[in-house]
């Protein structure tokens, strides 16, 4: 009993102090971590695209697919090295100030999305209708999130 009572609420009590006494700070390196989630998924897109994409497409498309991807490859290779390059120099990487034409953007898709929600919830709409609205309201996300990307170039 007095060895988990020391283990357990003893440490469990002193951490918070040690922590303190260290000054430990938390890494936030979230918006890092995504982007190389990013890259991961757009580099593995791009090989999916080369080597085993099912569906037959003419060249030309196939090959304005692969340069989206390829694009994309290189954006996030650029802000990957700009945030290890603040890290090295102990510095915050600021964040784009979306527009006021975004943040409307931006609050109009989450009343939709929380009006979809409700919809849902009541059940005044079947389940496939409700998805394919959702899709569509993914697909004009994406956009501005495309949008949002090129205007930062």
């Amino acid at each position: 009993f007095v060895v988990i009572f020391v283990t357990l609420v003893i440490q469990g009590l002193s951490l918070p102090l040690l922590i303190r006494w260290l000054k430990l700070k938390p890494e936030l390196n979230d918006d890092a971590e995504e982007k190389e989630l990013q890259l991961y998924l757009a580099t593995s897109t791009l090989h999916f695209i080369e080597e085993e994409f099912p569906a037959t497409l003419d060249q030309q498309a196939q090959e304005q697919m692969k340069e989206k991807y390829e694009q994309l490859v290189l954006e996030l290779n650029k802000e990957l090295r700009r945030h290890k390059r603040a890290k090295r120099n102990d510095e915050q990487v600021p964040a784009t100030v979306p527009d006021a034409q975004v943040n409307a953007q931006l609050a109009i898709s989450k009343f939709q999305r929380e009006l979809l929600l409700k919809l849902h919830k009541e059940g005044e709409f079947s389940d496939a209708v409700i998805r394919n609205v959702e899709r569509e309201m993914d697909i004009d996300d994406l956009k501005l999130s495309q949008a949002l990307i090129k205007k930062e170039e």
